[in-house]
């Protein structure tokens, strides 16, 4: 069954607020390489809870999708809520999977929905 949520809207792409937050963690990420992933989520968050951010579009190749499990910020969301998820390893749940989108119902259960809810993320949920 498809995930009641989706991490990323159809045909959209990512708004003014998802890629600060993105810039923001990376840029963090590359100056403070200490910092567990967890950590340096909760500070790029901090005064953000409750907010909105569109993430962008994952199924559209004309869209871009900030929180794709390949990039750089999909892999420290990946590192914060389930250090299990790669995203080859979500691929090849998906090819295996005789469930359609297995790769991203899993990713939404796994890892957008932890993400969400610790921020109350709206556009997530």
């Amino acid at each position: 069954m498809a995930p009641s949520v989706t991490w990323c809207e159809h045909h959209r792409m990512p708004d003014s607020l998802a890629r600060l937050i993105v810039d923001e963690a990376v840029a963090l990420q590359r100056a403070r390489p200490e910092l567990r992933a967890l950590e340096l989520l909760d500070l790029v968050m901090r005064g953000r809870r409750g907010t909105a951010p569109d993430f962008g579009d994952l199924t559209s190749a004309s869209s871009e999708c900030l929180v794709d499990p390949s990039g750089p910020f999909g892999a420290l969301l990946a590192a914060a809520f389930d250090e299990q998820v790669t995203f080859t390893g979500l691929r090849t749940l998906d090819a295996r999977s005789v469930e359609p989108n297995a790769f991203e119902t899993y990713w939404v259960e796994r890892v957008m929905r932890a993400f969400a809810r610790r921020y109350n993320l709206h556009s997530l949920k």
